[in-house]
């Protein structure tokens, strides 16, 4: 059983797929992906890929397609197919689940430690440059 989120850049909603249902966008996705076990994230263009790093926060295993966002933001946490129904198949039919829950909270934990390090270096560098003028 399949749910689609319906995103904000317009989409192919594919009425016909009796194991698919469709849910809006909300502000607290941590809801959707608590039901989740796998994000599928058939993205033409990430440019860093927010809801696949959300879906890893939450314990959840990733496949998607190989973005240079998506590869940013996943690194090894993720599984990398090409863009068609078959790739992501054999993929969900392969993996390791607990193996991949163990890398997406590792992976968390990364980005997580790689935010507090970037929002420091900002703050002094805000600190550096009021203090030249």
């Amino acid at each position: 059983k399949f749910i689609g989120v319906l995103g904000s850049y317009g989409q192919q909603v594919r009425a016909d797929l009796p194991n698919l249902t469709y849910i809006a966008n909300s502000p607290d996705m941590a809801k959707v992906y608590a039901d989740t076990e796998i994000l599928i994230q058939p993205s033409t263009y990430e440019s860093y890929g927010k809801a696949a790093c959300e879906a890893l926060s939450t314990g959840c295993a990733v496949i998607c397609t190989d973005t240079p966002g998506l590869r940013e933001s996943l690194s090894y946490a993720g599984i990398y197919v090409d863009r068609t129904a078959e790739a992501y198949k054999a993929a969900i039919e392969k993996m390791d689940i607990e193996k991949q829950v163990k890398k997406a909270k590792r992976r968390t934990a990364e980005l997580v430690k790689q935010t507090e390090t970037d929002l420091i270096e900002l703050e002094n560098f805000i600190q550096w440059h009021n203090s030249k003028n």
